[in-house]
């Protein structure tokens, strides 16, 4: 399975640093693409694995699906 997709994240806050609290204020518009799989267990329940991926964001998850 494949997908593509577009991202937009907005994040805000400060950060601790040796010099003292850094404001943090970031936009994030990008593409996205990602690739997985699924197993059918059962009838009803399927593990799905799932690797995504974008100029600033990559994450892989896992998870169990329940169908009825």
């Amino acid at each position: 399975m494949g997908e593509i997709g577009y991202i937009w994240a907005e994040t805000e806050g400060y950060l601790g640093s040796i010099a003292g609290p850094v404001e943090s204020d970031t936009n994030e518009n990008e593409l996205l693409l990602g690739m997985g799989f699924s197993y059918e267990l059962t009838d009803n329940f399927d593990i799905r694995l799932e690797y995504n991926e974008s100029d600033h964001f990559n994450w892989t998850w896992i998870g169990l699906n329940f169908s009825f």
